[in-house]
């Protein structure tokens, strides 16, 4: 009975040395688990701040690289009203052929974006030749502008034979680009 009973006993210390045993094994694994799921995080948080901290760099190279031309483009698009009729003034006066502006600015601006668009009809009379570099001079602006029309119209000659000149006609709608107030009109 005695060999019966420290049988039953030692089997009941083995099962719980098993069990004890097993509980460790599974709390070792889920010690591991849980360690490897911290690194796992902490590199994807280093990963996170390596890839903010890069596009932070290379937005800073861009402003640093891009200083002085935002600073010239700035300069350019600053045109007000005045500036922008003086310059058509001095196509006038280079092309030798009166060009008058035949409406009041058209302005156009958005509350999201500085830049507002004020828009021009130029109108000019002469030769082909004299027409045409009225728009090459006006394609070539020194503003940021751009021509949206173009209207070229033969007109009578104001002599009658074949060796006079033809007058032509251009009209364009010119629209510029600014970040100056522009006054309603």
């Amino acid at each position: 009975m005695l060999n019966i009973l420290v049988t039953r006993y030692v089997s009941w210390l083995a099962f719980a040395l098993a069990l004890l045993l097993w509980a460790a094994v599974g709390y070792f694994a889920w010690t591991i688990s849980a360690a490897a799921e911290e690194h796992r995080a902490t590199i994807a948080r280093m990963q996170e701040e390596s890839a903010e901290h890069s596009s932070a760099l290379r937005l800073h190279a861009i402003a640093r690289e891009t200083k002085e031309a935002r600073a010239e483009l700035e300069e350019l698009s600053d045109a007000d009203l005045l500036e922008i009729l003086d310059t058509i003034e001095a196509l006038a006066r280079d092309t030798g052929i009166p060009i008058q502006i035949g409406q009041a600015p058209t302005i156009a601006a958005s509350e999201s974006s500085p830049l507002r668009t004020a828009s021009f009809t130029i109108d000019s009379q002469g030769s082909f030749t004299q027409v045409a570099h009225v728009v090459a001079f006006l394609e070539s602006l020194p503003l940021p502008s751009a021509l949206d029309e173009l209207q070229f119209e033969r007109l009578g000659s104001p002599e009658s034979g074949k060796s006079a000149r033809s007058l032509w006609r251009v009209v364009t709608k010119v629209r510029f680009l600014t970040t100056a107030d522009i006054p309603a009109i």
